[in-house]
């Protein structure tokens, strides 16, 4: 699923009590309904299905007020900031909070401020529904044709049954990476909802949407960390690890043998190797080595 992020930040700016905003999974577009009835030419007989439908945000969602608010307290000049704060405060506070930015003639900061909140809830829509979003001035086109001259954007993502779908290719090639064989996409999907049925904690790197790294952690432990190999050395990694350190302190690490190489990234960061190794008896089956300070290591393939 794909779409363009300034038709998303349109209809985020555009709803209201009696406006209503839906993606339209088949066609990959947004579509509005005003009080209650589709306006789109192609559901003036039957309405679209509700399993097609993505609501966007409405304007509880939205939270303007605590748009408002959060540009009150942040503005950097204490004078201002004050007048501001005191304004949003009882009955009338639209109004008032807009006759403060008239008299300091910061009208022009707020709307920017208000553009880069709507932005932002709409980005984290795309990326909790697992939708790819080209950038605010861009046009959709097939992934391997979007070009953006904006810097990536990176963004850290909890991961649901909304939007798991789009890590299952990752997991399938870190599996593979383990087991050395093709990677099994069905099995990934399989594993990552027994994940989320146990309550993991499953974290994604987003770039516009599009799930580039992820780490799954399960009672404190870390049990899987991959980022694709083109995104590496560009601080997604760590990116992803600071976000899954800040959210359990008390987290430990498991690197399977396979990529026994990303011990070095853990180190870096405070992490020190065990004296412990979990070896399986050499058998006539497959079995993969390590070599440790001299010895060669054999564990199950």
């Amino acid at each position: 699923m794909r779409v363009n992020l300034k038709d998303v930040i349109e209809a985020i700016a555009e709803a209201d009590e009696e406006v209503e905003y839906y993606y339209y999974i088949p066609e990959e577009r947004i579509i509005s309904r005003v009080s209650g009835t589709f306006t789109d030419e192609a559901f003036a007989e039957e309405e679209p299905d509700d399993d097609d439908l993505i609501a966007l945000p409405d304007r509880y969602e939205i939270d303007e007020y605590g748009i408002m608010k959060d540009f009150a307290e942040t503005y950097p000049e204490s004078s201002t900031r004050e007048w501001l704060v005191n304004s949003i405060h009882g009955k009338g506070a639209f109004r008032r909070f807009r006759a403060v930015l008239e008299r300091f003639y910061i009208t022009d900061k707020w709307y920017a401020f208000q553009d880069e909140a709507y932005r932002t809830k709409a980005m984290k829509w795309c990326e909790d529904y697992g939708i790819y979003y080209a950038s605010a001035g861009d046009s959709v086109k097939p992934e391997s044709s979007v070009k953006t001259d904006l810097p990536p954007v990176y963004r850290l993502v909890e991961i649901t049954k909304d939007n798991y779908l789009n890590i299952v290719f990752l997991h399938a090639d870190y599996i593979a990476g383990i087991s050395g064989k093709p990677a099994d996409p069905d099995q990934a999907k399989e594993e990552i909802e027994a994940a989320l049925q146990r309550e993991d904690v499953i974290t994604a790197v987003s770039d516009k949407g599009r799930f580039i790294g992820y780490g799954i952690v399960r009672n404190h432990v870390l049990r899987a960390l991959y980022v694709r190999p083109e995104f590496r050395s560009k601080g997604v990694g760590s990116l992803l690890f600071a976000g899954i350190l800040e959210k359990d302190s008390e987290l430990s690490c498991q690197i399977p043998p396979a990529y026994l190489k990303s011990a070095g990234f853990f180190a870096g960061r405070g992490y020190g190797v065990l004296k412990a190794v979990e070896l399986a008896k050499k058998t006539d089956q497959e079995n993969s080595v390590i070599n440790i300070g001299g010895s060669d290591l054999f564990y199950g393939g």
